[in-house]
């Protein structure tokens, strides 16, 4: 089909080599090498464009199905198993920060699928831009990909190809970088920091000279005062000593011009520009410059809407058109929104609704964060009669008790919160085993497999905040049901809390050390005896660690451990003495819940620490018992 201005042209096939130059490629000579190349060499752009990619990188990603009209989140899938671990040499995080950066730095990015014999990728992989050629086709836009460097080349497929790009005016195949219009400022930045460091280094200039008239001592005796003059003049720590000649002397003041002196503000351009290029607040940057907390909080806010969220929303779509469909129909990826929540609209919003009688004073207090007070009166606009203040109960006895059905929306709404953080879970644990499998890998033969005192460092630094996270899930879903507070906040845990959090999280660190350890003896000890070798021991290696139902069962289980102590805590602070058990209502519910259940349904807080998870990947809770 041609659209009505499009002329009728021989057929042909031309290839466009993404790594060459084109107009745009300014300063001359520069082509995707030396983009690349600039990110190690200006600090300023590798600061913009690693705090991009690292933020993109931190963001979680989760897989819906849609049926009809119904939207529900996949927990197990190939294409989920595939996001998180992308290929055997690269975890999820480091995947996207090289993705992020190849289209910062030149506005192209190139995801090879490799195949299983089963149809579907099994694997990612990031090609590097500036081997890559697109092959057009005289009907089809594009015929094939090319990877050529040096004598090696190799054809990709469209469908082994997933391309994210920025558009390029002058060339609809090309991708267009935001660092690429600022070439020349880079280049600039790369020689001010060059003479600024050789300005700094001397460049064998005294603060004083004092010359000889009439004086050739001859070329001999030049290289001798040349090698002296160095040695004596030149480095930071000589700078502006002293210089003297002998013979009749004359001396001369040496100071910086005015170009020396302005360097500072020619810098300070160019960190602006590739800023203002990256769309990046100062205060992102941990730039203090007339930045208070107010426009800090801006900052952040502005930066994760109008850098960070497009950035994913590119990725997302890229990967909902070409790779969802290669593993079913109704399948997409979405990500967590990076975009903190906006504490000026909330308080505006917030004012609205209790002027228009839809909330109550003490709920916006609770709603925007504040204590609500229990004595005096509400200040108001002097339009407005002050309202006294009314008496807030925080005594949970004067709540009725649940019905049926309010205890399963009360669990049900409390299973969807948990089941969100497993996913928070899954995914720490996943990088940690990850990495952990290339450093097993690399000991092979050696007498440990892995450093245990790091590792369980290392996994309790990771695994903490998602217990907390988990943690206050509970909190909150208890705080609600006692105390029916508006959702959002984030609950303030008192120290006991935190002194549970701080050590089951080393304890799990530990346990899930303990048991991989015990696990890697008996497999590798099977290998070695069956004499096999090192691809075969590195082969048991990798299928262990990427068995995900180990790591999907150890979220699903500490979620619900860690938020159900999260309830217990908050409901004794309340002065709630009693709790009912309450098992699971789906298909998951088992005999051994029920038997817990049947033994007692109502139990004391003090007995009920530790008590679920019943058993792996137990969802049963506990209610608030209201006599």
């Amino acid at each position: 089909m041609r659209l009505p201005f499009m002329k009728q042209v021989k057929p042909k096939t031309e290839s466009y080599r993404l790594g060459g130059n084109y107009d745009m490629a300014i300063p001359p000579g520069w082509g995707y090498n030396q983009y690349l190349a600039s990110y190690g060499q200006v600090g300023w752009l590798f600061g913009a464009v690693s705090v991009i990619a690292n933020s993109v990188a931190e963001v979680g990603w989760h897989l819906y199905q849609t049926k009809g009209k119904e939207r529900v989140e996949l927990e197990n899938h190939p294409a989920l198993d595939l996001l998180n671990k992308v290929n055997p040499f690269q975890t999820r995080y480091e995947f996207f920060q090289l993705l992020v950066t190849y289209r910062q730095l030149v506005g192209d990015s190139y995801i090879i699928l490799n195949y299983a014999r089963n149809g579907y990728p099994v694997e990612m992989w990031l090609a590097s831009p500036s081997y890559m050629k697109i092959i057009s086709h005289p009907t089809q836009y594009i015929s094939h990909y090319e990877f050529e460097r040096g004598e090696n080349k190799t054809r990709f497929e469209l469908n082994e190809v997933i391309r994210i790009k920025d558009p390029n005016p002058l060339n609809p195949l090309a991708g267009l970088g935001s660092v690429q219009p600022i070439a020349s400022d880079l280049d600039s930045e790369r020689h001010a920091a060059s003479y600024q460091n050789k300005l700094f280094y001397n460049d064998a200039r005294p603060g004083l000279i004092v010359s000889v008239k009439d004086s050739d001592p001859g070329p001999e005796a030049k290289d001798e005062i040349v090698k002296y003059w160095n040695q004596q003049y030149r480095g930071v720590s000589k700078a502006y000593k002293v210089a003297f000649l002998f013979g009749d002397a004359t001396p001369h003041m040496v100071t910086l011009s005015n170009k020396d002196m302005d360097f500072k503000e020619l810098r300070k351009y160019s960190r602006d520009t590739i800023l203002g290029t990256k769309h990046i607040p100062l205060s992102v940057m941990g730039i203090t410059e007339n930045v208070n907390r107010a426009n800090a909080e801006a900052g952040e806010y502005t930066f994760s809407k109008r850098v960070i969220k497009p950035e994913l929303t590119q990725i997302k779509e890229a990967l909902n058109e070409q790779l969802c469909p290669l593993f079913g129909e109704g399948l997409e990826f979405d990500f967590d929104d990076p975009v903190p929540a906006n504490r000026e609209q909330m308080v505006d919003e917030t004012s609205r609704l209790v002027t228009a009688g839809v909330i109550t004073r003490e709920m916006a207090c609770q709603k925007l964060g504040y204590n609500i007070p229990t004595e005096g009166t509400y200040l108001l606009p002097f339009s407005v009669s002050p309202t006294p203040v009314t008496e807030v109960s925080s005594n949970p006895k004067a709540i009725k008790s649940y019905s049926d059905m309010q205890k399963e929306a009360i669990w049900r709404s409390y299973v969807g919160q948990a089941e969100k953080d497993e996913a928070q879970f899954k995914s720490v644990i996943n990088r940690l085993f990850d990495k952990q499998s290339q450093e097993v890998k690399e000991n092979i033969g050696r007498d440990y497999y892995f450093n245990l005192t790091q590792a369980d460092d290392d996994f309790n630094t990771g695994l903490l905040p998602a217990v907390e996270q988990s943690f206050k899930t509970g909190w909150g879903f208890a705080d609600s049901a006692t105390r029916h507070p508006i959702k959002g906040i984030d609950p303030i845990l008192n120290p006991l809390a935190l002194e549970w959090i701080k050590n089951h999280s080393l304890t799990l660190a530990k346990g899930l050390n303990e048991t991989t350890l015990k696990e890697l003896q008996t497999l590798l000890s099977t290998g070695f005896e069956l004499g096999e070798s090192i691809p075969q021991l590195r082969r048991r290696i990798d299928d262990y660690y990427s068995d995900k139902s180990r790591a999907e069962m150890v979220a699903r289980t500490e979620t619900i451990a860690a938020s159900n102590e999260g309830a217990i805590q908050l409901y004794e602070s309340e002065g709630v003495i009693k709790v009912e058990f309450y098992p699971a209502l789906d298909e998951r519910t088992c005999e051994e819940c029920m038997g817990v259940y049947n033994q007692s349904p109502i139990w004391t807080t003090a007995e009920s620490h530790g008590m679920i998870p019943v058993h792996p990947n137990c969802r049963c809770v506990f209610l608030a018992v209201i006599d």
